[in-house]
């Protein structure tokens, strides 16, 4: 059988496998969630049932989409598996989770989150600066989330340690709807 060459229908979504303590995280998880599964793309994501990992795959499920899971059986001590996924594929680490979801992925799509949500964000960005990978890497700034982390990055700029040219490898957008519109422009 001959090897597909269509790019994959797949969207990464790094997010909180909490809620955060503003409603708008989970509100903003739902409706992309609902935005990509009515788009007919594939959610591929941490495949996690909490937070708002969970609430992002519960909406594309609910619209009949179709959710890839990918995680290390390790971290079932601090997030739960879902139980309700289209497929799930085990991996050994973060880092083999990371690579395995962009290479089902034509884009990345970033919500609000902690610790691991930047690491996703920042690793893709850098294998972008590396030309490593060429995903749309889109940022949804629910509520200003990330007008600190925007601040950090100019920081680096104005420091020497990032060139200017970097902040064309990402978008910052205001919602779900606005991820959607960048993401159709670059697939």
């Amino acid at each position: 059988m001959e090897k597909s060459t269509a790019p994959p229908r797949g969207v990464s979504v790094f997010c909180g496998s909490w809620p955060g303590n503003n409603p708008a995280y989970a509100a903003a998880a739902r409706e992309l969630g609902t935005l990509l599964a009515d788009a007919k793309f594939d959610v591929v994501y941490g495949g996690s049932c909490d937070g708002c990992m969970g609430i992002l795959a519960d909406a594309a499920l609910a619209r009949g989409g179709k959710v890839i899971g990918i995680a290390p059986p390790s971290l079932g001590s601090a997030e739960r598996l879902h139980k309700g996924l289209t497929r799930f594929e085990p991996v050994r680490d973060l880092a083999e989770r990371k690579l395995r979801m962009l290479d089902l992925s034509t884009g990345a799509i970033v919500l609000p989150g902690g610790t691991g949500t930047l690491d996703e964000f920042l690793e893709v960005l850098t294998m972008k600066r590396m030309a490593m990978v060429q995903h749309a890497l889109i940022v949804i700034d629910v509520k200003g989330f990330f007008q600190p982390l925007e601040a950090l990055l100019s920081h680096l700029i104005a420091t020497g340690f990032m060139s200017e040219a970097q902040r064309s490898l990402y978008r910052i957008v205001p919602d779900p709807a606005a991820a959607l519109r960048v993401l159709a422009e670059s697939v």
